[in-house]
Formats: C-alpha cells, sequence, structure tokens
C-alpha cells in the first residue's frame, strides 16, 4: 500500500491533465499540501494504533487498515465527477491512515503467528518483501 502510492503520487504530480482538471500546478504549495495530505492521515493515526491492535488485534487491524484504503481511494477515484481538490484530499488522509494501522498490525501479526524456531527468518523476509 504505502509504495504504490507514493510512487503513483509523483507520476501524478507531474501529469499535465491531473493538473489541469485540478487547477493545480507542479510547484509550490499547492503540490506540497495535496502530497502532504498522506502524510498527515498518517500521524492523525498514531494514538489509535496501539491501543485499538491491543483492544481488537492485529487481524482487525489489517483489516481495518485495508477497508480504509479501499475507502479512500474510492472517495479519490469518485472525484472524476466533480474536480474536487478538497474531496481528493480527504481521500489522500483516509489512504495516510488506513496505511498506517494496517502496516502497524502487519509485522506484529507476522511475528505473532510464526513458529519460534523459524520467527526470525519469516520476518526477515517480510520485511525483505516490504
Amino acid at each position: 500500500m504505502n509504495g504504490y502510492d507514493g510512487s503513483l503520487f509523483n507520476a501524478l504530480s507531474i501529469n499535465h491533465q491531473f493538473l489541469d482538471f485540478f487547477h493545480g500546478s507542479d510547484t509550490g504549495p499547492w503540490q506540497a499540501r495535496v502530497s502532504a495530505m498522506y502524510q498527515v492521515g498518517g500521524v492523525v493515526a498514531l494514538p489509535f494504533v496501539g491501543p485499538a491492535l491491543d483492544n481488537y488485534g492485529r487481524r482487525w487491524g489489517m483489516f481495518f487498515g485495508a477497508i480504509t484504503v479501499v475507502i479512500g481511494t474510492i472517495i479519490q477515484g469518485l472525484t472524476e465527477k466533480n474536480g474536487s481538490i478538497a474531496q481528493f484530499m480527504v481521500g489522500r488522509v483516509l489512504l495516510g491512515f488506513g496505511v498506517t494501522i494496517a502496516s502497524s498490525a502487519g509485522p506484529m501479526y507476522v511475528v505473532e503467528v510464526s513458529h519460534p524456531a523459524h520467527r526470525g527468518v519469516v520476518t526477515a523476509l517480510y520485511n525483505t518483501f516490504w
């Protein structure tokens, strides 16, 4: 989730059709604000990550994070109809929120379900493929 959005948005941010559609520019505050919404969502999620994963479990955290990412993606995709940059940024905030929760739950879940004899290798593979 995390790397795909970053690479996808970097390509969009220099695309002239994207910039014309949202009346944006490829330099300055406009692009910084739109790009930063993803990180804002991640920072907003931080106080909720620990309590949510401890109270509801890692699988629930991965599920909730993935559902939040899907909702954020739908919100972003629906901007095709109205060209609202505010709606697009709300979708990016939801993406950042969901990715933070899912990517926090994933490594802990891998460690918890791995057999103790293989835990180090499995965790290293998880981090390698990340």
